[in-house]
């Protein structure tokens, strides 16, 4: 079986899910974007953490190193809602 019959099948039964169950499709699309958008706040937060801790070290600011390690835990908190869902 070559990737163009399995592509071309793939594409037949979701074709038929979406005639067949078009609720269970919508579903789906809404679960993959809540996922979509949990990955960008966890990287968000992943970033943020990463500029404030080198600033804060940079500068030997406390406040800087604070929002920081506020910023990781906040990706971690993030990912493990996402995970939980």
């Amino acid at each position: 079986m070559d990737s163009e019959h399995f592509d071309r099948r793939f594409d037949e039964i979701a074709h038929r899910l979406e005639l067949e169950d078009s609720g269970l499709v919508r579903r789906l699309d809404r679960l993959r974007r809540r996922e979509a958008m949990h990955v960008g706040f966890v990287f968000a937060f992943l970033s943020a953490a990463m500029v404030l801790l080198a600033v804060g070290f940079a500068v030997l600011s406390p406040i800087f190193w604070g929002a920081g390690l506020s910023a990781f835990i906040a990706a971690v908190l993030s990912d493990r809602q996402l995970r939980a869902t």
